[in-house]
């Protein structure tokens, strides 16, 4: 019998992806989360020249619209872009923000959705007075980080959407055959859970000859040692950019015994 894992919320990032040193912090504070079992909607499978499908326009609003929370990267180049300060580009966070802004209006401003997320102490000199009312987390701050995932765990997400935001997704996903989506719901469920308990269950060096083989350094760098965090981290990262099924390959060509507990576990 699998322990079940409790269904965290989902989070989007808004930030600015430049510069490169503050990119790379956002991505390290990503996986900070994802360790820990928060699902994050992030936009590192995407670039400037290949956005998602659809366009940049169509995907913001919807992944804001389909997270419990937002967690806002707050800096002076955030609000520069922002505010189309910035000749180099940003485009991206400007409407980002539109959209944020749009909600935190209709709500009037008491949406617990949005954080707001600080590195650096001068950073909060470059907030505007309009959004000084959001909940501000100061990650120079000791033990800042782990507050915050505390409180984005002990968020039950239903609590954290209106009613009218409910209401547009429950009619965008009418077009979706009932018994199709539970079913696939159902099967990535199980999926995840055996891959989390069965990964856990490896010696420490067969994990890693798993995250040597299908991830590039700088993604195993990032990584936690120690499990049962690894597994779940290591999972839910496939999850997020859809690379699930190469896990499962991977352990199906290399771990046949690992993979047939996996797959007796989704079957029952």
């Amino acid at each position: 019998m699998m322990t079940s894992i409790k269904n965290f919320p989902k989070i989007f990032i808004s930030y600015s992806w430049h510069p490169e040193k503050h990119r790379q912090r956002v991505r390290d504070f990503v996986l900070s989360l994802e360790s820990q079992g928060i699902d994050c909607i992030f936009d590192e499978d995407f670039s400037e020249l290949k956005p998602p499908q659809g366009g940049w326009k169509r995907w913001i609003p919807e992944q804001i619209e389909k997270a419990d929370f937002v967690l806002i990267i707050f800096t002076e180049g955030y609000e520069r872009r922002r505010m189309l300060k910035d000749e180099t580009g940003g485009r991206g966070v400007a409407y980002e923000a539109d959209v944020i802004m749009e909600e935190l209006y209709s709500s009037y401003s008491q949406s617990k959705k949005y954080i707001l997320v600080v590195f650096d102490e001068n950073d909060k000199s470059h907030i505007p007075s309009n959004w000084k009312s959001l909940p501000t987390c100061s990650l120079y701050n000791e033990e800042a980080l782990e507050n915050l995932v505390q409180h984005l765990k002990d968020q039950p997400p239903s609590n954290l959407i209106s009613t009218e935001s409910q209401q547009r997704r429950e009619e965008r996903e009418e077009s979706t055959p009932v018994k199709t989506k539970q079913a696939d719901k159902q099967f990535k469920r199980k999926r995840k859970e055996a891959l989390i308990t069965h990964l856990a269950e490896l010696e420490p060096h067969e994990i890693s000859a798993i995250c040597v083989a299908l991830l590039k350094d700088s993604e195993y760098r990032n990584f936690p040692k120690p499990q049962p965090e690894r597994s779940h981290a290591l999972t839910s990262y496939f999850e997020r950019f859809n690379r699930t099924d190469e896990l499962v390959e991977h352990i199906r060509k290399r771990k046949p015994e690992l993979y047939k507990m996996i797959e007796q576990d989704m079957e029952e």
